[in-house]
């Protein structure tokens, strides 16, 4: 088996039911590598593995960037939709963008939703 191969076969045991990387999982695994393989083996597999986790935690992690406050009803109303237009479960970050003068981007895995000023002034500009 290459390197790749078994990134990829130990990678699947790192997922939860929910499609979401578990630490306790893949730090077992980490721990499994070191144990079982020869540095010369496990570098390229732990190389592979590492590229394979942080695209899976891209494609479930969700940014929400808004220009001024929004409250509470408002960002699980915003979490909801996304949840329910992508049929996944994601991981959530709030942040406060100025940048965007007004407005809301929304980002879910490779998906991005945008309205704002900022984006309205770009599209005004091109």
């Amino acid at each position: 088996m290459t390197p790749k191969q078994q990134a990829r076969f130990l990678i699947k045991f790192a997922i939860d039911k929910d499609g979401m990387l578990d630490n306790t999982r893949v730090n077992e695994i980490l721990a499994y590598v070191d144990k079982n393989f020869a540095p010369a083996k496990s570098l390229p597999i732990l190389r592979e593995f590492k590229h394979l986790a942080q695209n899976i935690s891209f494609q479930t992690s969700s940014d929400i960037e808004f220009s001024g406050k929004l409250s509470d009803a408002n960002l699980i109303q915003i979490k909801k939709f996304i949840s329910e237009n992508t049929q996944k479960k994601f991981n959530f970050s709030e942040n406060e963008n100025k940048e965007l003068i007004a407005g809301i981007r929304v980002r879910a895995g490779d998906l991005i939703w945008e309205n704002s000023l900022l984006q309205k002034f770009s599209r005004i500009n091109k």
